[in-house]
């Protein structure tokens, strides 16, 4: 894969996109949200200090994996979080909790895979890393077989170990927490999506005064409903700023659509 040179490139270009400024600011605001969240499951009794390890693993993969798939902003997506939780808890929760590897190993394996998986995110979301994306998702494939292979093999040699009640606790923590991550994905994609497209409308008319008044009307209109915004976006014709549509009227029709 490293051998030829603008897969290499993708490669650097995704790690800054990994780091970037904007980036940056995501992490803190998520990382804000997850310390409320975990304040509360803490004070409720639901989550411990001895769960740390399945918390710290959950951010790094799950929680922030998701925040580069925001950008589907579809109803499937939100539902989707929640199956991609539930994958990564079966595969992988599994050696980190179950069947652990020597420490050296689990230091090694298991922050490389999180990387590769947050690349692989990255690289899904623009057309021009369509390559890398195919071999990081065929190499992630090749390693989440192995492990399945390896946690069947040892869930049937080694039953008693599998088959507790803190195995189940285990497997349950991860998909709760994903579910309280939901909000906060949805509020991203829909801040993401208002000012993607408040930026759209800055360019495609001089008519600033208009684009003011369609921005107050499409906040009135959506609101928090991010299918609705989705629907303005998608229907909204510049043409409504040259042939005297009533806006008002016009944005609450194509929102319906």
């Amino acid at each position: 894969m490293l051998a030829s040179k603008s897969i290499r490139e993708s490669i650097w270009d995704i790690v800054k996109i990994l780091f970037g400024r904007t980036f940056l600011v995501i992490y803190a605001i998520l990382f804000s949200y997850l310390g409320v969240m975990l304040h509360w499951l803490y004070s409720s009794e639901i989550w411990g200090l001895a769960q740390a390890k399945d918390v710290l693993f959950w951010t790094f993969s799950v929680a922030i994996i998701s925040i580069f798939n925001t950008k589907k902003k579809d109803s499937a997506y939100f539902s989707g979080v929640i199956l991609d939780g539930l994958k990564w808890t079966a595969i992988l929760e599994f050696v980190v909790n179950f069947y652990s590897f020597s420490l050296t190993v689990e230091l090694v394996l298991i922050p490389f895979i999180i990387f590769l998986s947050l690349m692989q995110a990255v690289a899904e979301t623009k057309t021009e890393y369509a390559a890398l994306s195919k071999q990081l998702y065929n190499l992630l494939a090749i390693f989440g077989l192995m492990i399945i292979c390896f946690t069947a093999y040892k869930t049937v040699t080694d039953s008693g170990s599998f088959f507790r009640f803190e195995t189940l606790f285990d497997f349950f923590l991860p998909v709760l927490l994903t579910v309280l991550l939901i909000p906060f994905l949805y509020g991203l994609a829909l801040f993401s999506e208002y000012e993607s497209y408040f930026t759209y409308l800055n360019v495609i008319t001089n008519k600033y005064d208009q684009v003011k008044e369609t921005k107050r009307l499409v906040l009135l209109t959506a609101n928090f409903n991010l299918f609705k915004l989705g629907r303005i976006r998608k229907n909204f014709s510049k043409s409504v700023y040259y042939d005297g549509t009533d806006l008002k009227d016009y944005i609450r029709k194509i929102s319906l659509k």
